[in-house]
């Protein structure tokens, strides 16, 4: 599993640094789909009537241990993207 992990993440970050070259550092748009969670530091919580648990890497999840989601915040998304994809590349305007 985590070498299939590795894998697609390794194909998502070439996207989106083939994309950021064709065009351009201006013309993107960054959408999250972060749990409400988001900012919220690692502990137990409840939103929406369920329990949830936030590990040290953001990740929130279920009683049960399934992945609830991301605590990922906008801003902290852009600065992983400008560091992963756009610095290595020479993005035309």
């Amino acid at each position: 599993m985590e070498r299939l992990f590795a894998t697609v993440f390794t194909l998502l970050q070439m996207h989106l640094t083939h994309t950021s070259q064709q065009k351009g550092r201006d013309h993107g748009i960054m959408i999250t789909d972060s749990l409400c969670a988001k900012g919220c530091g690692r502990g137990s919580y409840i939103f929406g009537g369920e329990n949830m648990e936030i590990y040290e890497d953001g990740s929130a999840h279920r009683d049960d241990g399934r992945l609830a989601g991301s605590t990922l915040r906008v801003i902290d998304g852009l600065r992983v993207f400008n560091r992963r994809c756009l610095s290595s590349c020479r993005c035309s305007n």
